[in-house]
């Protein structure tokens, strides 16, 4: 938590490009500590922060994340970053939608089917269901 955007934003940046490049580095006990305090930074008051961890997001789920099978057999934290997340597809700001779209599209593959059961759900409540309505799309033709 710092009050300086560009800390935030750089703290941003240095956790994308440690998922990025050293992802196997990361134990499962840390992973469960970390991706809380990255979600986090979508409430962030600075749109830049916000679109940039909507990156790192994308990085933890399709490269630090081990296998479902392995590491999140219940589906919890796959469901604690999406629905956080789903959240932030309504957002007023149409760059921070278009960010969270391409970090929900490229993580709908980890568990499709609690990623259909929720944006599901979290469609009935957006005021522009337009964009639930296209990841299922997406996802239906993944499978």
């Amino acid at each position: 938590e710092d009050d300086d955007v560009r800390i935030r934003l750089l703290s941003t940046d240095v956790f994308f490009h440690l998922l990025d490049a050293a992802p196997d580095k990361i134990d499962e006990l840390h992973l469960n500590k970390l991706y809380p305090k990255l979600l986090d930074r979508l409430d962030d008051s600075d749109d830049r922060v916000r679109i940039r961890m909507a990156k790192t997001l994308t990085a933890l789920i399709t490269k630090a994340f081990p296998e479902k099978e392995c590491f999140d057999r219940t589906g919890q934290a796959f469901e604690y970053i999406m629905k956080h997340s789903l959240v932030h597809l309504d957002d007023p700001s149409d760059d921070v939608n278009q960010a969270i779209f391409a970090f929900l599209k490229q993580a709908a593959h980890y568990n499709m089917k609690v990623f259909v059961g929720l944006v599901t759900k979290a469609r009935s409540r957006h005021t522009t269901p337009e964009r639930c309505d296209a990841l299922l799309k997406i996802v239906s033709e993944k499978a």
